[in-house]
């Protein structure tokens, strides 16, 4: 099967994207995005440990980082501009479900659990044509509900 009838089968739609590797707008400014938040992050003196992390079909972890020893998820969302609702506002149940089991996957690979575990949010506004980006860091904005075997209760893991 050529790669244009592959192509055309998935979806893709020739007058939307310019060329098959064409990588679509919406996910190059979020991987943009993704690169200010650990930027960011690595200024203030964390530690990228994963980036893009696949874990599963519908499980994917942003960025992960560690500072003081404590082991930070975080969820990144760009947007091009601010509008009546923030960025992160726009987690509902079913992404937080998603995150919980990212790191229920992403735990149960370690060899030693970590001492903490924080879920946090970065909210990217700007794009990469544009000025600076106004970056907000919303540390623990949301409490992940417990998921298999591990559970987290204000910051400590148990």
């Amino acid at each position: 099967m050529s790669w244009l009838s592959r192509w055309v089968r998935r979806g893709f739609r020739p007058d939307v994207i310019d060329h098959p590797r064409a990588e679509p707008a919406h996910l190059r400014l979020g991987r943009w995005g993704e690169d200010q938040a650990a930027r960011f992050l690595t200024q203030r003196g964390y530690r990228i440990l994963e980036r893009n992390l696949r874990l599963g079909r519908r499980s994917e972890l942003d960025l992960v980082a560690a500072r003081k020893g404590v082991l930070v998820f975080v969820e990144v969302k760009t947007v091009r501009r601010t509008g009546p609702v923030r960025p992160a506002a726009r987690i509902n149940r079913r992404k937080k479900q998603a995150l919980a089991r990212a790191v229920d996957g992403y735990l149960r690979r370690l060899r030693t659990m970590p001492r903490a575990i924080q879920c946090d949010v970065i909210e990217v506004i700007g794009a990469p044509e544009g000025p600076p980006p106004e970056i907000r860091h919303l540390e623990a904005p949301f409490r992940l509900e417990g998921h298999r075997h591990w559970q987290w209760a204000a910051g400590e893991l148990h």
